[in-house]
């Protein structure tokens, strides 16, 4: 499976990429990072060498194809959560859950994030650093905000502009999380600030 995307974690002290594939699975991997191994190396995983020393991870710890039926195209740790995205209008919210009983690709999905006119490949959301929001754009230009601060991930706002129509391919929000940006397929950057 081609990886699209790595994010690490820290959860007990422990780093660990999540990554969204283009065969529909995500995957948690473990990894060796600056020399010290953070979680077991696979047989034959090895240590990157040079200016950026990287980790180099053969088999995942975890994959499921059971959260997205196509592409996942953006996936971030969200705690001990998940949240990913395919194709379908939605951003899931879901949790491993790998045991004999149910299968070792068993995921639990606690919540999801819909919206409207996004059923193309590469739309990238975005979480802010407090882990209280999430932006994802659509292909007419909106962008949704969702409160993440529970496992209801209800839909805070939409933020338009009557000249932002172009879909919107990636979306920031500042540390503070009162910005966020929307970078937009016609090469315009979006602004929006939140009202003091």
């Amino acid at each position: 499976a081609a990886i699209e995307k790595a994010h690490s974690f820290e959860r007990e002290n422990k780093k660990k990429p999540a990554t969204g594939s283009a065969d529909s699975t995500g995957e948690e991997s473990g990894t060796r990072t600056n020399g010290s191994v953070t979680d077991d190396i696979p047989p034959g995983g090895k240590q990157a060498t040079g200016r950026f020393r990287s980790a180099i991870v053969q088999m995942p710890v975890y994959s499921t194809s059971r959260i997205h039926r196509n592409y996942v195209d953006c996936v971030r740790w969200h705690g001990d959560f998940i949240l990913s995205k395919s194709t379908h209008n939605k951003v899931v919210v879901w949790k491993p859950e790998p045991c004999k009983a149910a299968g070792q690709d068993a995921a639990l999905v606690l919540s999801e994030c819909r919206y409207t006119c996004s059923d193309i490949w590469f739309l990238r959301f975005n979480v802010d650093p407090a882990h209280n929001f999430l932006a994802v754009g659509n292909k007419v230009g909106q962008v949704f905000v969702y409160d993440l601060t529970n496992l209801k991930a209800r839909e805070s706002c939409r933020l338009t502009h009557s000249q932002c129509t172009s879909t919107v391919r990636q979306t920031a929000i500042t540390h503070d999380s009162r910005t966020i940006l929307a970078v937009t397929e016609d090469g315009s950057i979006w602004r929006w600030d939140a009202a003091k």
